[in-house]
């Protein structure tokens, strides 16, 4: 159980420990080009590890009723961290910050996709949107980017509670925060 946390976990442990390597460079004045190296030795060393779990078939429930690794989270993880790589590569100057919400909101997209209940979906879901909101605002240096970034928090807010009154509902009506219970409870 522990190898299958680590193993299949280790493209956002990949993200982690990014994150919290550009937060430490960031802290101690190191040049700004490594950030954007770094985001992207990352991003390729975590699609080498999906890439590979996917052509051995890997599958896990390290933690059953949270965590669900399967064919489509692995598949979809490669397409995000893809995704993300292309952003990198298009936009090569990168900054620490940048970088750091980068890196944040991917983390994000995989916990979304690494998630087989409602309390792990609900924070990858915060996890990808509180970054984002910096991110438009980041080096933007126009009103209406921040414009844009408040109305983005606003509908965001109304979402999450939404989201949340919907989660307790769900959890009050069948007892369980897991998706598949609850799906099977609904039916």
């Amino acid at each position: 159980m522990a190898s299958d946390l680590a193993y299949g976990l280790l493209p956002d442990h990949l993200l982690l420990a990014l994150v919290l390597v550009l937060m430490l460079l960031e802290t101690v004045g190191a040049r700004e080009h490594l950030a954007s190296l770094l985001l992207r030795l990352a991003l390729l060393a975590a699609c080498a590890v999906l890439w590979q779990q996917l052509a051995a078939g890997y599958a896990a429930e390290p933690l059953p009723g949270e965590i669900r690794i399967d064919r489509f989270a692995l598949l979809a993880k490669l397409v995000i961290l893809a995704c993300g790589l292309l952003w990198s590569l298009v936009f090569p100057g990168g900054t620490y910050k940048s970088a750091f919400l980068a890196g944040s909101s991917l983390l994000g997209a995989l916990v979304i996709m690494d998630s087989a209940g409602f309390i792990l979906l609900f924070m990858g879901i915060e996890m990808l949107s509180l970054p984002a909101f910096a991110l438009i605002v980041h080096g933007a240096g126009r009103g209406t980017a921040a414009e844009g970034a408040f109305k983005y928090l606003l509908l965001s807010a109304v979402a999450s509670a939404a989201m949340l009154f919907g989660i307790a509902l769900a959890y009050g009506a069948t007892g369980s925060l897991n998706l598949g219970e609850v799906f099977r409870a609904v039916e």
